[in-house]
């Protein structure tokens, strides 16, 4: 046997091994130090051919960096590697530290389905900016989209299409998600529904690619009185009510433009931006109080889905010739570079911590469960992001209850057991170091049976998200999701080092 990297699923399992005995592309001396980035990109140092070599999540060569020698950026006597959360890679050699820019993100805007977007058009702007953040990004002119090509990439974009996708094209999408990659999806269904053409929302290429990640692209357009774009009710504002990275520092989307809504028809998927209480869907998919999603996202395998509800609000089309193009109108700009950022699991530029939760701060009321029992909440966060604290909504007579922070089985990082205060409770993980893959729960769980409390704050207003989880603490038998509510979690992360 020669030198080779392995990578072991939580169970112990083998899920990975390459490389061999050698100096050429995936071959090594002796390396001793593996280290992944946000991406699951790989990288290994190598003391006996004096470099690092980085290889995709599934172990394929991509690159190689360093020389013999003592000076910045050479190697001798190499050790180990650490990538940050910021992507900066850190070696160890020759009682010294390199420090390196990170590997850029790599972005695939599929132009070959008769989409409505364009890098070299109407998207020109936000690639030039995506670019600036030291993203690669690059475009795909011919379909086939094949799983050889989709694995150089990071994230790929199927803005809007009209052109079909093939049952082998499906394949590949779907195993370059589940194997950690991000899709960024958008949709117009009214601009399709023509039965008289035999154009259906079954047939609608962005509902065939969204339906295995549970997200369709409805027919109507939604409307808000209470937040319309210049007067227009149905071109309405949306206003973010979670805290989520795609979010974060973003006052309002919106625009001139005539969305479409979307709903999610698998438990893997739930809105992430929706009108507002009085909003609506114009021929009545959804009614007052439903609040239609504009933007949905799903949880796939270990990658994730971002669907949007009209292509205009990144693109550079002016549509109501104001002078303003709408990817410059509210803070649609933000959104766009956030949605990349999310998809690409990677950290936000500028900022230092972001509180992640899904309710909207009222408790209508709380609960108590059984001895042992937990409720939990999933969130999903950059790889590598630091869990800085916890806050948990409580109310009723306190005692002492467990805290837990868990990776995506369920197995521990964190456990402490406290005694709440009623209100916001917080608990500071900061000093524990606990960092995550990109998804993590937070639980909070009962040592006693008392019905008296603590109480957990539970908010019954919608909309909803399936990401509050009720159960015992088994990964074995975990916590299963609930509906029509939202536990009263939540979690602030960090990017720092």
């Amino acid at each position: 046997f020669g030198p080779e990297v392995f990578r072991f699923a939580p169970d112990g399992s083998l899920d990975l091994s390459f490389g061999s005995s050698g100096t050429g592309d995936g071959k090594f001396g002796e390396p001793p130090g593996v280290a992944a980035d946000g991406n699951g990109n790989i990288f290994v140092t190598d003391r006996v051919n004096n470099r690092v070599q980085v290889f995709d999540p599934s172990g394929n060569f991509l690159a190689e960096f360093g020389e013999p020698g003592t000076n910045s950026g050479q190697f001798e006597q190499m050790g180990g590697i650490r990538v940050a959360p910021d992507g900066y890679v850190y070696v160890v050699a020759t009682n010294r530290l390199h420090i390196f820019e990170p590997v850029p993100s790599r972005v695939l805007f599929d132009e070959a389905h008769s989409g409505f977007v364009s890098i070299e058009d109407n998207y020109r702007e936000l690639a030039d900016r995506l670019r600036a953040r030291g993203y690669v990004v690059e475009r795909l002119t011919t379909a086939p989209v094949t799983a050889q090509r989709l694995s150089e990439y990071d994230v790929y974009v199927i803005g809007t299409p009209w052109g079909n996708f093939t049952q082998s094209e499906l394949d590949d999408i779907e195993e370059f998600v589940q194997s950690g990659g991000g899709l960024f999806l958008t949709g117009l269904g009214w601009s399709w529904v023509n039965p008289g053409e035999g154009r259906t929302l079954d047939n609608y290429p962005p509902n065939v690619v969204g339906a295995r990640y549970g997200i369709r692209f409805l027919d109507d357009a939604i409307c808000d009185p209470a937040n319309p774009h210049e007067g227009n009710f149905c071109t309405p504002v949306f206003r973010p009510d979670i805290g989520h990275q795609v979010l974060d520092g973003l006052g309002s989307l919106g625009g001139p433009i005539y969305a479409a809504p979307i709903t999610t028809t698998l438990p893997i998927a739930f809105p992430l931006l929706t009108g507002g209480v009085e909003s609506y869907s114009n021929l009545g998919r959804y009614s007052e109080g439903m609040y239609p999603p504009v933007a949905v996202v799903s949880l796939y395998g270990r990658g994730r889905v971002l669907a949007l509800g009209h292509e205009g609000y990144l693109g550079t089309t002016d549509y109501d010739a104001d002078g303003t193009p709408n990817l410059f109108d509210h803070d649609n700009l933000q959104f766009g570079l956030n949605v990349f950022d999310w998809l690409a699991k990677r950290c936000p530029q500028g900022i230092a911590s972001m509180e992640n939760y899904y309710d909207d701060g009222s408790d209508e009321t709380g609960f108590v469960t059984w001895r042992g029992g937990v409720g939990a909440v999933r969130f999903i966060a950059p790889i590598g992001a630091r869990v800085e604290a916890l806050r948990f909504r409580v109310s009723g007579q306190m005692k002492p209850v467990s805290v837990h922070v868990l990776d995506r089985n369920w197995l521990p990082l964190y456990t402490r057991t406290v005694t709440p205060s009623p209100g916001w409770f917080e608990v500071d993980v900061s000093q524990a170091n606990v960092s995550t893959d990109g998804e993590f729960y937070v639980a909070w769980q009962w040592i006693d049976d008392s019905p008296q409390g603590p109480w957990l704050g539970i908010d019954k207003t919608g909309p909803h998200h399936n990401q509050s989880y009720l159960g015992n603490l088994d990964p074995a038998n975990p916590p299963q999701v609930v509906s029509g509510e939202d536990y009263m979690i939540r979690a602030v992360v960090s990017c720092s080092p």
